[in-house]
């Protein structure tokens, strides 16, 4: 008995260790696709830890908006909550002279003020979520135009240290330590996997479906606050935009999370959300190397969603269909076996 559950405790490890390396085989076919196609232009050591520095951004805006978006809700306004966050945040660090502490509360609290006023909008108008944050969308990038006379911010230099290292790797581990919590180990991560997998479901069980999207929003706005804090470090200034400028950054992260939705089978959502942001930096700077331009990285990016989206669905189906087919025959197999002896 004891030989057997080690056995099986030993074939659960290593299925268990296939599927978490199985996560890692997209970004590697992107990267060799580049790498050969560049002809050495792109794949350095030195090429790859840059980019690895660089998706910590996008990984923030992206894990920021899971929550909401593993039960069913698209946010199409991170891109204008970050920029509207970091104006405002940045400007009252430095009129009341608290320095870059100050501009991190102020930046995070005004992110979590502006996805909570997204949520009320979304819960009490029981508008489709796109619709709604594109409204919201909209109307903050009219206020990045219209406070501060619309001069945006500029940060003084010993400001910048975010995105320095290691500061800018501590980040990612406490983020990345915060998230795995709040979605292993909180009765909200319960929440919203059972909101994901059917909210009738789950609000039959008892789950309080406003309360779970107001703390989702909430989390959110605070992640986005955080990533508006690394962009002025990056930048050293946040610029007022307008004409839905900012929906491309919300397009990325979206594509990063249905990344690591699919992923999240095999490493979890955390891990397949990084991947996912990983893997995008990586199409993008090898786009770069093949010298397309930036109308065409967003052609590119587009393309790699819809192959990658319809492999996933298709490749589902078609275990599905080979998995009836093989237990098909085995049945018919075992009813030709009986049909002998008899």
């Amino acid at each position: 008995m004891k030989k057997a559950e080690e056995s099986l405790n030993k074939r659960y490890g290593f299925k268990r260790t296939l599927n978490f390396l199985k996560c890692f085989i997209l970004p590697l076919i992107i990267y060799l696709i580049f790498a050969v196609g560049s002809k050495g232009r792109f794949g350095s050591a030195g090429t790859m830890y840059v980019l690895l520095k660089q998706c910590i951004f996008p990984c923030l805006i992206a894990w920021g908006i899971s929550f909401v978006m593993q039960m069913g809700v698209f946010d199409l306004s991170p891109g204008a909550v970050i920029v509207l966050a970091g104006i405002i945040g940045g400007n009252l660090a430095q009129m009341t002279g608290t320095g870059f502490a100050g501009m991190i509360l102020f930046t995070m609290l005004f992110g979590m003020i502006l996805t909570l006023i997204t949520c009320t909008v979304f819960v009490f108008t029981r508008l489709p979520s796109l619709i709604v944050s594109l409204g919201m969308l909209m109307i903050y990038e009219t206020l990045t135009m219209v406070l501060f006379h619309g001069g945006g911010v500029s940060i003084p230099a010993d400001w910048r240290v975010l995105y320095q290292e290691p500061y800018v790797f501590i980040v990612l581990i406490g983020v990345f330590l915060i998230f795995f919590f709040l979605q292993n180990y909180t009765r909200f991560g319960y929440h919203v996997r059972a909101l994901g997998n059917g909210t009738q479901i789950a609000m039959n069980i008892g789950v309080n479906l406003k309360k779970t999207r107001y703390i989702a929003f909430m989390i959110e706005g605070l992640f986005l606050g955080l990533a508006a804090v690394m962009d002025m470090s990056i930048t050293g200034s946040e610029i007022a935009v307008t004409s839905m400028l900012s929906c491309g950054t919300a397009f990325s992260a979206i594509m990063a999370v249905m990344v690591g939705m699919y992923l999240a089978k095999y490493c979890g959502m955390l891990l397949g959300t990084f991947i996912g942001a990983f893997s995008l930096k990586i199409i993008a700077s090898g786009m770069l190397a093949f010298g397309w331009s930036a109308q065409m990285q967003k052609v590119g990016n587009g393309i790699f969603l819809i192959v990658f989206i319809g492999i996933s669905q298709n490749l589902a189906l078609l275990l599905s269909k080979k998995a009836k087919r093989q237990r098909k025959l085995r049945l018919e197999q075992e009813a030709a076996q009986m049909n002998a002896r008899g």
